[in-house]
């Protein structure tokens, strides 16, 4: 018998890859931790479906349990060289806002495209209940890792017989 929850996040990476974004990517099934730093800048999008470690139950009725089961999309990418630019006459540097604005945008138009998508294609049991923004961007990471994280935790009801 298979989890719920990973189940719904093989489904959401599956479905994600699927679609075409503004953004190209690729997503995949993982327990990567947002807060870390990712190891080099490759300068490709990564995206991570991330189950969430907690699994919310309801009794539907007598015979049916109802799961709530969430995962979060974590984007995260490493910027160097031309992204990088020098903060006036000072030896600190950013990441260029132009390189950054297009992952905000696909922060909301995957979360635009989550909130409409009723059903998982590979799990059509699972019936969309709510998509938040937890993240647009991690300025933190901007800031000190020159590292653009997003996230959007996403939740679907899920009816399991008992």
């Amino acid at each position: 018998m298979s989890s719920i929850l990973l189940a719904v996040a093989d489904a959401l990476a599956a479905d994600l890859t699927q679609h075409s974004f503004s953004v190209p990517f690729s997503a995949t099934r993982t327990y990567a931790d947002a807060e870390y730093q990712l190891d080099a800048a490759a300068g490709t999008l990564q995206c991570d479906v991330v189950p969430a470690s907690e699994l919310k139950t309801e009794l539907d009725d007598r015979g049916t349990v109802r799961y709530l089961a969430s995962a979060f999309v974590v984007f995260r990418r490493k910027f160097a060289g031309d992204d990088i630019e020098q903060v006036g006459s000072t030896e600190q540097t950013r990441v260029k806002a132009a390189s950054v604005d297009p992952l905000v945008g696909l922060v909301e138009e995957a979360n635009e495209w989550l909130t409409a998508q009723e059903r998982l294609t590979n799990r059509p049991d699972a019936v969309w209940n709510s998509t938040n923004i937890e993240a647009a961007v991690v300025h933190k990471h901007l800031r000190e890792w020159s590292q653009f994280t997003g996230i959007i935790k996403t939740t679907y009801e899920v009816p399991k017989p008992l």
